[in-house]
Formats: structure tokens, C-alpha cells, sequence
């Protein structure tokens, strides 16, 4: 049988950036946004107002923009700032970049009244964190950060670029015969990895964990993988028109494929298939409103609440 190609296209930062920040390693602190209209992140003497006064410049203030005097500057959204402000400066840029500060690497919070500070004990002063009761902005004067990932978002104009994963139900890595008569038996989805893992239970991220994942990376593009799949315990009340309840996972298969492609693809929505326990198919055809409920909240096989947009 030829496998099955399933195609997702990766242009929406912000909803792979919520998922990523609940799996990300450390502390969501050490995470910051930007935005730029190049395919480049870096201090350049092109930019437009890419400098600002440090604290112990009589020209600083802790409110101000960035201006065309001072130190060389690159400013970010800390990460927690991103996620609770949807309209934001240049988030219409077509690059977003997700940067981790380096490790020894130390922000100053600045206010009105903060002087220059020395760096804590086995750090260094690389830049400011600049408090504000609305929006905080931090300010590098230094490379110090890692890129953790960069999106583009391409104008209409522009030639949408797509990634492939190449599904392979019948003998891919990890199929099962059920996959084969998902028609059947449940619903066949896209689903992010991250939000794979969250409905999951955890990874024990053993070394044999590891081997398996590096097994998936090396041989998924070749042997194809079957569809990473979670069972649902579908509320009784939902065959009584009663929605209150969310679904829960109850199983699942698949983590190592999912925690391959995430580490070696990115975010992109990856073919799911989600099987109700004692129900079928059929039931969902008979009740639309099901799969929309489904749709809009899960709690996952840890026991914790997953919003929605679960799956496209």
C-alpha cells in the first residue's frame, strides 16, 4: 500500500509558541520573542533605532523606544509578555524568533530611579529588563541568547511552504492494525506534537527513550510512520445531549514519534488518531457536535485541562 502523505503548513508562530512554552526545558524567564522583516537576527548599523542609552547614560529612560543614540541594542518581548498580549509592536513582521538567554547571561531590571548594577556572582551584565506595568521589554547589548526556533509568516503573495510527514499506516514505525480501519473505528486528525504530549502522560526520557526517538529521526522519512494515537473516555452524558463533562485521555502511543518530529521538524501538525473507547465512528457522524466539543477542551491522561484548538 503507498503511504499515506500527510501535509502541514508552519505559519502560525503564536500557536506554536503556546504549545512549545509548556515543554519547554528551564525557566520560561530565560525565553524572549522578536520580530524582524529579514531572515536575520543580529546587531547590525542598518537598523532602524538599534541602539539605546544604558542606565548610566544621561540620555536613558526606562519608558523610551529604542533611539538611533546609545549602545548597540536588540530588544525582545519576554516570553510570558508574549503570551498575554496578542497585539503587540512589529508582530506583523513576517519573522518571528524564539531565543533563550545564554547561561551566565544577566538582565538588569531597570525603572526610573535604577542605577547600574554589577552582574550576581558568576554572571554577566549583557543587557536590561525593562519593567513596566503593561508591556516588558528586554534589551540585549550583547549576542548572549541561542535561537530555539524562527517562523516566517509569508505574505498572500508569497508561495506558502509546506512540510511533509510521510504516514504509513499499514508498516511505518509503530502502526498498529487499528490504524488501518481508523475510518471505523474513530477520527483521523492533525494535531500539534506539543499538544500530543501534553494529553500524554510524561516521558520517563530514559536513555532507552532517547534511542528511540533517534530511531524515529533516522528511518521516518524512509519507513514512514504509522499515526501516533490517544484514547478517549467519551463522557456517558454526551449520549444524553449533556456536553458539561470534557473527554479524557486514557492512553495513548506515539510519544517517541512525536517527541522525533518536534525535536527534528518543529510544531507542524502531524496526523492523529483518536479512538473513543466502546464507540465508533459512527457515533460522532450521528453527533457532529461531538467531535467540536472535543475540539474545545480535553483533560489529559496526567489529570491536567488542555484548552483548545485541540486538533484541525
Amino acid at each position: 500500500m503507498r503511504a499515506q502523505e500527510f501535509v502541514a503548513e508552519r505559519t502560525d508562530p503564536r500557536l506554536e509558541i503556546e504549545n512549545m512554552s509548556t515543554i519547554l526545558p528551564g525557566d520560561l524567564n530565560e525565553y524572549f520573542v522578536r520580530f524582524t522583516d529579514q531572515d536575520k537576527i543580529g546587531f547590525s548599523a542598518h537598523q532602524h533605532f538599534g541602539r539605546t542609552p544604558d542606565v548610566d547614560d544621561p540620555r536613558f529612560d526606562p519608558l523610551a523606544l529604542p533611539r538611533p543614540q546609545g549602545r548597540p541594542a536588540l530588544w525582545f518581548y519576554p516570553l510570558q509578555t508574549y503570551l498575554r498580549h496578542q497585539d503587540l509592536y512589529a508582530g506583523n513582521m513576517p519573522y518571528t524568533w524564539l531565543v533563550r538567554i545564554k547561561p551566565g547571561a544577566w538582565l538588569q531590571p531597570v525603572d526610573g530611579k535604577t542605577s547600574k548594577q554589577d552582574a550576581p556572582p558568576g554572571k554577566k551584565r549583557v543587557g536590561m529588563l525593562r519593567r513596566d506595568q503593561v508591556i516588558d521589554m528586554a534589551v540585549f547589548f550583547q549576542p548572549a541568547f541561542s535561537v530555539v526556533d524562527r517562523w516566517h509568516t509569508p505574505s498572500t503573495k508569497q508561495k506558502q511552504k509546506f512540510t511533509e510527514y510521510k504516514i504509513n499506516n499499514q508498516s511505518g514505525i509503530g502502526s498498529v492494525p487499528k490504524n488501518q480501519e481508523i475510518d471505523y473505528f474513530g477520527l483521523r486528525v492533525a494535531m500539534r506534537p506539543s499538544t500530543f504530549l501534553k494529553l500524554a502522560l510524561p516521558m520517563p526520557n530514559t536513555a532507552q527513550d532517547q534511542e528511540s526517538i533517534e530511531y524515529v529521526k533516522q528511518h521516518k522519512d524512509t519507513e514512514g510512520i504509522g499515526a501516533p494515537f490517544l484514547e478517549i473516555d467519551i463522557p456517558q452524558g454526551w449520549e444524553e445531549g449533556n456536553l458539561s463533562k470534557p473527554a479524557r485521555v486514557v492512553g495513548h502511543d506515539g510519544r517517541h514519534r512525536m517527541a522525533a518530529i518536534l525535536q527534528s521538524e518543529g510544531d507542524d501538525p502531524v496526523e492523529v488518531h483518536l479512538f473513543p473507547l466502546g464507540l465508533r465512528r459512527r457515533h460522532f457522524d450521528a453527533n457532529p457536535e461531538w467531535a467540536q466539543h472535543l475540539n474545545q477542551v480535553i483533560v489529559g491522561q496526567r489529570g491536567n485541562t488542555v484548552p483548545g484548538p485541540i486538533f484541525k
